[in-house]
């Protein structure tokens, strides 16, 4: 729901929007403004088994003059359907 309070627009496209339906909520990733992180931001998305279907939805936002690296690992076996907005 904050993902939505932020501005993010709703998805244009078939697989993104089932992703941000059956996702059941958001992981949101704030970098504050002005900051400057000397190593990168893991966020690490599991896979339990090649037979699972794991929907997702990630929102990255970077404050004002903020530098960061952002790194999406993906672990394990599934298939993943997700929509990710900076």
């Amino acid at each position: 729901e904050q993902a939505r309070e932020i501005g993010e627009l709703a998805p244009n496209d078939r697989p993104s929007a089932l992703a941000v339906a059956n996702a059941g909520g958001a992981v949101l990733l704030d970098v504050p403004a002005a900051l400057e992180a000397t190593a990168p931001v893991v966020v690490t998305l599991p896979g339990a088994g090649a037979e699972d279907l794991v929907w997702g939805h990630v929102v990255v936002r970077l404050g004002r003059h903020s530098k960061a690296t952002i790194v999406l690992r993906h672990t394990g076996s599934a298939r993943y359907a997700a929509t990710t907005t900076v």
